[in-house]
């Protein structure tokens, strides 16, 4: 009787291993989230938003740490890759940590200047914070880097390198966005309707994240940081009540549910991120 090698693996196309490799975690994921569901239900009250939320962080939490210990064993069995993080970009060097700052600051003060001149032209108002400064800048600093580093790990990190592997570079760019597009989009479909131009936005984020680990000799640093700054300010501004919007134009300009980048507006700022980032020469 033969022993199945996970090296066979590498010789499948991109969708199969990408299945192959989901599946797996699925499995091993699935009796953490079944155990935490059962716990929370035996002993909470369900009907409290905080804690479905509770819930919700301790169960996607468990999927990622597991993601993060499952991949090593993928690179090493499947690819014969002793350095799994180093393979997609995650190493600890200057020019990684450089670009996570720059990549920071960037989607930070990108991300505050929309809501800044959609003030300025009186699409919104600005309003006192309606909790206290350090725990909002605590809070959006944790939660912001944490939802970064996981989803880049996964997208630009993992799913982008399997990709890479069997197509173009282009075609990569262009499924790696579809691809995370479409997962963060997914909800019933009257809501989907109600925010279409999440969808664009988010395909375009998703360029401008790979285009910005390319500049980068595919260091992931910039990619995570640009992710942390922009998710952070929009923390910043919806969990403080920052802002008040007047209703002068629709939220299809200003952005779906408080994103500034599902409107109009982000929609330029990112394409114009993303035209900046594709003509940036990679550093020596």
């Amino acid at each position: 009787m033969s022993t199945f090698n996970p090296k066979t693996i590498a010789q499948y196309v991109a969708p199969i291993r990408i299945l192959i490799f989901l599946v797996s975690l699925v499995v091993l994921w699935a009796p953490w989230a079944g155990s935490i569901y059962t716990f929370f239900s035996l002993t909470r009250d369900m009907s409290d938003p905080g804690v479905v939320n509770l819930l919700n962080i301790w169960v996607m939490g468990g999927l990622a740490v597991l993601f993060i210990l499952f991949l090593p064993w993928w690179k090493r069995r499947v690819y014969d890759q002793p350095h799994a993080f180093r393979s997609i970009g995650l190493v600890s060097s200057r020019r990684n940590w450089l670009g996570f700052l720059g990549g920071w600051l960037n989607g930070l003060i990108s991300t505050l200047a929309i809501f800044a001149l959609q003030g300025a032209l009186g699409w919104l108002v600005w309003q006192p914070v309606a909790i206290s400064w350090p725990e909002l800048i605590g809070g959006g600093l944790l939660s912001s880097i944490g939802v970064a580093l996981a989803e880049e790990l996964f997208f630009r990190g993992w799913l982008l390198s399997e990709l890479e592997a069997d197509y173009s570079l282009t075609t990569s760019l262009t499924a790696n966005s579809l691809i995370f597009a479409a997962l963060h989009f997914m909800k019933p479909l009257a809501a989907m309707w109600g925010s279409l131009p999440q969808f664009p936005g988010l395909a375009i984020l998703g360029a401008v994240l790979v285009l910005a680990k390319r500049s980068q000799k595919n260091l992931l640093g910039i990619s995570i940081g640009l992710h942390a700054g922009m998710t952070g300010a929009i923390y910043l501004v919806n969990v403080g009540q920052l802002v008040k919007y007047t209703g002068k134009v629709s939220d299809w300009i200003t952005g779906i549910y408080g994103a500034p980048h599902a409107g109009l507006l982000g929609i330029i700022a990112l394409a114009i991120l993303a035209g900046y980032f594709a003509q940036v020469k990679k550093p020596a």
